[in-house]
Formats: structure tokens, C-alpha cells, sequence
């Protein structure tokens, strides 16, 4: 048994990690320092653009994987029998192809960390990655113990009846299940899984980097975006279901009737882009598009703008980052009630949306959100207000690191994670 807090307690993360940055992303990077400051050893398994194996100045090994890359290795002769053994593992239980390719080599370089460096708690983040879980706890000979985030992958399998099966299979096969929402959590039911195993966590923010203490007044300037001007933000892939299709819809109309306000529009590329360029040469004083922007400059645009607007009306989503980083930031939001956006965003902090029958953002009650706030700056203010007081309430990053850390501390000792339960 290892000893909590010594150099024995060995993680292995598979998920996201930056560069780019992303909710998950975001996360670990706060994250993993704090366990190397409790003398744990660390592991990372991302994907991106390159091969790349990355030791961190905390100590943190980062395995980056190219799937292209990686997809070739699997067919040399030396890995091939395993690989066939891998992708038919997980297509027979409901994986398409590219998702059995991408598991198959997640497995591999896992395996092959775990035996190699005698890791003993591996946690996942996404349901795509726990898929894994199985087929490693059938090959590896060391014991281990596992843990996955869930976020709202659940909600979407209906008629998928085999891949819902392994999805109860793969989290059964974890210590705890956790969740970035109750929302999300509550979805673990839809699997037949034990709702007792899981813990709700929520994703927190830096509430030193994320403040009202931060002047965006030379973002505006950089901008061209005149201290006069309201300025609505949106933060988030250039996709649908993140409601930006209902932004650059009621753009036009908007800039007619209210001339004295712009809408900075930031994230990552999506289908979306090119809509979002036309929309911005059309009203070039009124709309800012701009992708990949620095993480670090990121505090400035919440500084710099009025309220944010995320209107996303997918139902498979826990709980934006960017609806937490503008309450850290005292910025009033105007949300739908899609998913768990609700238990961030309550009255005093801000707008709901309801989604119409059809799913679908009223577009009638953003456009009117959007002028309540204009005309009454007060309450904007005072939303901005209530935002900070419960995101430092709910979402500070460095306590939900501290509980993190003591989760794994827990779990290296053996303790019953559900004596409390």
C-alpha cells in the first residue's frame, strides 16, 4: 500500500492538456502542479498535433499522440496482433471505427505507461476515454485504481442500447465516477450505473487571474472599441450549439436599433467562421471576430466587456467554463437553461433563456436580454456583482484542487471513497 503524499502515488491522466487551452485543458493545468506539490507522480496522455513527449518544469510527463501518426504505428508487424485484438474489442462493443482506432492507442501507450513507471490510479476525462478502462484493467497485471469525468456525453444514448452497456461497464469499473454538473451526474442513470459512486465536481477558475480588478480599458483601445460603447462578449468553437448562430442572426437588427454597441466574438475555428467574417465586414465598427487568441489575454476581454451572451442550446452540456470565468470576472451573462448552465447562473447573477419547445434559442428573449441589460446599467453591474460573490462561493479552483488532491490521497491509501454515501 502506498502512502499518501509520497513519491510512490503514481497518476496517469488521459485527456486534454495545454497547448490549446480548453475546459479540461484549463483544469489540468491547474491541477497537476498542485499534486507534484504533494509529491505525486504525474502523467499526462493528450492528443495533438505532433508525437511529443514533454517533461514539465513541476515534473509532469506529457505524452502528446497524432492520431495520423499513431494510426500508422499500429499496423507495424511488432504491434499489429494487439492492435486487431484492440479495435475488435471496441467495435464489438459499439465504437465506430475512428473512435476504436483512437481508443486502441490510447490503451497501447497507456498500457505501456503503467507498466513502465507502476502507476496506480489512471483518471479520464470524457466518456470516450473511460472506454478504455476495461480492456487496460484486463491486460495490465498491477492493481489499479480508476476514476473518470463524466460531462454530458449520456444524454445522447438513446437507441444506442450495446455502446450504453459498455459505457455501464467501463464507469463500473471505476472507484468514482466524477461529474462536472448534477446535471451530468444525474445522467449516469440513463446507463443503469450506481448514482452513489459519483461525485459531483465542479470545473473551477483562477479567481486571482479571473477579477474585477482587471482593466480592459487598453484591450478596447487595442480593439479600437471606445470606452462609450457596450460590449457584449462571447466566448467560445465557432460551432451551433454554442448559440453563435443565434448571435450573428440578431446581429443585424440589434446594431440597427442600438448603435452604441459592439459584439466581440472570440474561440476556437469552427463551421462557423465564415459566417461570423461575413457578419463582421457587414457591420465592421459593431462586430470583432477573432480565433486562437492568447489564454493569458483572455481575463482582459471579460474586463473589457459588458456582459457575456451564451446562449448554447446543447442539451448535452454540463456547464460552460466561460459562464464561470465571467462570474469570476463580475460580468452579468445572459444563458439558456440548456443542461447544467442553470445551477451556475441563478437570478442575481444573470438572464435564463428558456429553450423553446423545439430546442431552439427564442430569439424574441435574447434580443430582449440584451436591451434590458442596456437600459438598466445598474443591474448589470449588480448581476456582475452577485456573479463574483458565488463563483467565489462555488468555483475557486484552488479548493476544488485541494478536495482533488485529497480525493487521490484517499483513494492511494485504499479509503472507502462512499462512507459518507
Amino acid at each position: 500500500m502506498s502512502v499518501a503524499g509520497t513519491s510512490e502515488n503514481r497518476l496517469l491522466f488521459i485527456g486534454s492538456y495545454p497547448p490549446p487551452y480548453g475546459g479540461i485543458a484549463t483544469h489540468l493545468n491547474s491541477l497537476v502542479p498542485q499534486l507534484r506539490q504533494n509529491n505525486f507522480e504525474v502523467d499526462v496522455i493528450t492528443f495533438g498535433e505532433k508525437d511529443e513527449v514533454l517533461t514539465l518544469a513541476n515534473g509532469a510527463v506529457i505524452t502528446r499522440l497524432n492520431i495520423k501518426n499513431q494510426s500508422k504505428q499500429l499496423i507495424k508487424p511488432q504491434h499489429l496482433f494487439r492492435s486487431i485484438l484492440g479495435m475488435l474489442w471496441f467495435v464489438s462493443h459499439g465504437l465506430g471505427l475512428k473512435a476504436a482506432i483512437q481508443a486502441t492507442i490510447t490503451a497501447q501507450v497507456a498500457q505501456q505507461i503503467i507498466e513502465e513507471k507502476h502507476i496506480q490510479v489512471i483518471s479520464t476525462y470524457h466518456l470516450h476515454n473511460a472506454y478504455v478502462i476495461p480492456l487496460i484493467m484486463k491486460r495490465v497485471k498491477i492493481k489499479l485504481h480508476c476514476l473518470a469525468t463524466i460531462f454530458a456525453e449520456l444524454y445522447s444514448f438513446k437507441g444506442r442500447a450495446k455502446l450504453r452497456n459498455y459505457a455501464r461497464t467501463s464507469l463500473s469499473a471505476c472507484d468514482v465516477v466524477m461529474a462536472s454538473s448534477q446535471y451530468c451526474a444525474d445522467g449516469v442513470t440513463q446507463v443503469g450505473f450506481d448514482p452513489n459512486k459519483v461525485l459531483v465536481t465542479y470545473y473551477s477558475v483562477d479567481l486571482e487571474k479571473f477579477s474585477p480588478c482587471n482593466d480592459g480599458a487598453k484591450l478596447r483601445q487595442r480593439l479600437g472599441i471606445s470606452q462609450d460603447k457596450k460590449m457584449a462578449f462571447f466566448l467560445g468553437r465557432f460551432v451551433a450549439e454554442m448559440g453563435l448562430d443565434c448571435i450573428l442572426e440578431i446581429i443585424p437588427g440589434v446594431v440597427k436599433e442600438r448603435d452604441n454597441l459592439v459584439f466581440v466574438l472570440v474561440g476556437a475555428k469552427g463551421p462557423l467562421n465564415s459566417v461570423a467574417e461575413e457578419v463582421r465586414q457587414k457591420y465592421p465598427d459593431h462586430v470583432f471576430v477573432l480565433n486562437d487568441i492568447s489564454f493569458a489575454e483572455l481575463p482582459l476581454y471579460y474586463a473589457a466587456a459588458d456582459f457575456l451572451i451564451a446562449p448554447s442550446y446543447d442539451k448535452r452540456a454540463c456547464m460552460g467554463l466561460a459562464i464561470k470565468e465571467a462570474m469570476a470576472s463580475a460580468r452579468a451573462i445572459i444563458a439558456t437553461d440548456s443542461g447544467g448552465i442553470p445551477e451556475a447562473v441563478v437570478q442575481d447573477t444573470g438572464i435564463i433563456i428558456p429553450l423553446l419547445e423545439t430546442l431552439k434559442v427564442n430569439m424574441h428573449e435574447l434580443v430582449r436580454a440584451i436591451y434590458y441589460l442596456l437600459d438598466n446599467p445598474h443591474v448589470c453591474v449588480a448581476m456582475g456583482k452577485a456573479g463574483r460573490a458565488r463563483a467565489e462561493s462555488l468555483f475557486d479552483n484552488r479548493l476544488a484542487n485541494q478536495r482533488l488532491v485529497g480525493l487521490f490521497k484517499k483513494i492511494c491509501l485504499g479509503d472507502n471513497l462512499h462512507e459518507k454515501k
